[in-house]
């Protein structure tokens, strides 16, 4: 089994523990973020969350639209870190659990040197060497942190 990342590291303007409390708990606000170009919505819909939001266990599934296509991704929340602001989603349903073996969201804030930063890793496993490295997906999500960073930040 050979476990694959790919990361993003996006500079944040508002603050690291106001990011990583709107990723942890206030999600349900990014279905409300708009494509600048067309203000069409990324988001499709959302089903309600289950369990204590921004708990552990807790679920939610997200309807999208990337790269055109109409995409689905049931989450559970498996770890926080609340002194590391890091949250840990396992993908158990939607388009990703059907191309990849293992699929796990990780997100997490820090500061260093004066300068925030929110750092998106996915951590996957590929079936087979064919199947491509998610970065269709990688760039939606680089738009969402800039998009969700300007709204946190004008909090």
């Amino acid at each position: 089994m050979h476990v694959n990342h790919c990361t993003t590291i996006k500079r944040l303007m508002a603050s690291v523990y106001c990011s990583y409390l709107f990723f942890k708990t206030q999600v349900v606000s990014l279905e409300y973020l708009r494509d600048g170009s067309n203000s069409k919505s990324y988001w499709t819909g959302r089903d309600k969350f289950s369990g204590q939001r921004g708990d552990v266990g807790s679920t939610i599934c997200w309807n999208f639209t990337n790269d055109g296509k109409p995409q689905a991704s049931k989450q559970i929340i498996e770890a926080v870190d609340e002194k590391n602001h890091k949250i840990v989603f396992k993908v158990i349903g939607g388009e990703l659990v059907e191309i990849y073996k293992t699929f796990k969201i990780i997100f997490h804030v820090e500061e260093k040197g004066g300068k925030r930063f929110a750092i998106y890793t996915y951590e996957f496993e590929k079936p087979d060497t064919d199947v491509p490295y998610p970065t269709s997906l990688m760039d939606f999500m680089t738009t969402i942190l800039k998009e969700m960073d300007e709204n946190a930040s004008r909090k």
